[in-house]
C-alpha cells in the first residue's frame, strides 16, 4: 500500500513512487551481508529484536511522511530494519533446522510465514482503507510489529 498511499497522499509520479519502493530494497540488500557477518558474532535475538524496533519506528514515520524525501528516508529505515534482522533470523532457522534435523522444514516454514505475511498484509490493509483510513494501516502495521517483537523476546533458544 505505500504507492498506494504515495501517490494518493502525496501526489507523486510513478517514477518518484518507483524510486521510494526501491530504497527499501536497496538499504535493506546492502545491510544484510554486514549484518550477516554480525549475525555470526553476536546475540542473534538483539539483533533481530533491533530491526523490529526500527521497523515499527519506520512504519510510524512512514504513516506520518508529507514528502518525497520524508517518505524515502522513513522507506529507507525500513530496509536497514529488514537487512539488520533478516540475515539473524535466517541464521536462527539454521540453527533450529540443524539442530531438530530438519533443514528444509524450517526453510518452508520460515519462508511459509513470509508468504503468510505478503499475502495477508495487503488484503487487511485494503479492508482498513475501505473501513478507516491510511493512518489505520500503518498503526496496525506497527502493533503486529510491536506484538510480534514482543513475543519473539520472550522465546528462549538453545
Amino acid at each position: 500500500f505505500l504507492p498506494l498511499f504515495a501517490s494518493t497522499r502525496l501526489d507523486l509520479s510513478s517514477s518518484i513512487i518507483g524510486m521510494i519502493v526501491a530504497m527499501n530494497v536497496l538499504v535493506s540488500g546492502i545491510f544484510q551481508t554486514p549484518m550477516g557477518f554480525l549475525a555470526d558474532r553476536l546475540d542473534k535475538k538483539l539483533l533481530i529484536i533491533t530491526g523490529g524496533i526500527l521497523a515499527i519506528i519506520s512504519m510510524f514515520y512512514i504513516g506520518m511522511a508529507s514528502s518525497f524525501k520524508e517518505l524515502l528516508l522513513a522507506n529507507g529505515i525500513f530496509g536497514l530494519a529488514g537487512g539488520i534482522s533478516i540475515p539473524a533470523t535466517m541464521a536462527l532457522g539454521v540453527i533450529e533446522g540443524r539442530r531438530i534435523d530438519a533443514m528444509g522444514s524450517m526453510m518452508g516454514l520460515l519462508t511459509m510465514a513470509h508468504s503468510l505475511g505478503m499475502l495477508t498484509g495487503p488484503i487487511l490493509a485494503g479492508i482498513l482503507l475501505d473501513l478507516f483510513s491510511f493512518t489505520s494501516i500503518f498503526v496496525f502495521g506497527m502493533i503486529i510489529m510491536g506484538v510480534g517483537t514482543i513475543v519473539f523476546f520472550f522465546l528462549n533458544f538453545p
